[in-house]
């Protein structure tokens, strides 16, 4: 398991290499210095889509985003899915205050 001594004594390589936490997580540290969190999904060994880098997502952090993702994983939702509904549902709800607060204003000038 990873601790924060050792990802920060992380230096880049000739080729990028990964350093491995638990639950298929890990740190991918390119040749030019960025280091990113990934996280393998599934058994087929695809990576999920979110990368977050690193130390601007702390270890603590990302491990409780991945313990999310597995819980939403275990009950046959997935993360990338319901991140994209969430999105949308603060849309739409940033929209409708937006409607509410303007027709309250073109209600309350409406006699001007």
């Amino acid at each position: 398991m990873l601790n924060d001594a050792k990802l920060r004594a992380a230096q880049p390589r000739a080729k990028a290499y990964k350093l491995t936490d638990a639950h298929q997580l890990y740190q991918f540290v390119t040749p030019k210095g960025s280091k990113l969190w990934r996280w393998i999904t599934d058994s087929t060994g695809s990576e999920s889509v979110p990368q977050w880098p690193y130390p601007l997502v702390s270890l603590i952090e990302v491990r409780e985003k991945r313990d999310d993702a597995r819980r939403l994983l275990a009950n046959g939702n997935d993360p990338s899915v319901v991140k994209k509904l969430r999105i949308q549902e603060n849309i739409e709800s940033a929209r409708m205050t937006f409607q509410r607060v303007a027709r309250e204003w073109h209600e309350a000038n409406k006699p001007q």
